[in-house]
């Protein structure tokens, strides 16, 4: 699983990034889902974000210009968990 955080060095991002934590520590995925920070804007721009913080996870944008509960990542998370396993990946 790949999972992108983009977004500025900035309090949003930052509170995005802890979530994001947390819920991969809920889900047992830390170490296992492999994390990146995008904070360059030329990168966001490349991956059709204009206003960060934004959150993709296996390429595919779950929320944008927010900060999504810890219960609402860990949704996302296992959203992509089940869509990786029925796609036998």
């Amino acid at each position: 699983m790949l999972i992108e955080v983009l977004g500025l060095p900035n309090d949003a991002t930052a509170a995005l990034d802890a979530a994001l934590a947390e819920a991969l520590a809920r889900l047992g995925l830390e170490g296992v889902a492999e994390v990146d920070h995008v904070t360059d804007v030329g990168a966001m721009i490349a991956r059709g974000e204009r206003r960060p913080p934004a959150l993709r996870v296996d390429g595919t944008v779950v929320c944008r210009r927010s900060v999504p509960s810890v219960d609402e990542i860990a949704g996302y998370l296992r959203s992509a968990q089940e869509a990786s396993r029925a796609a036998g990946t």
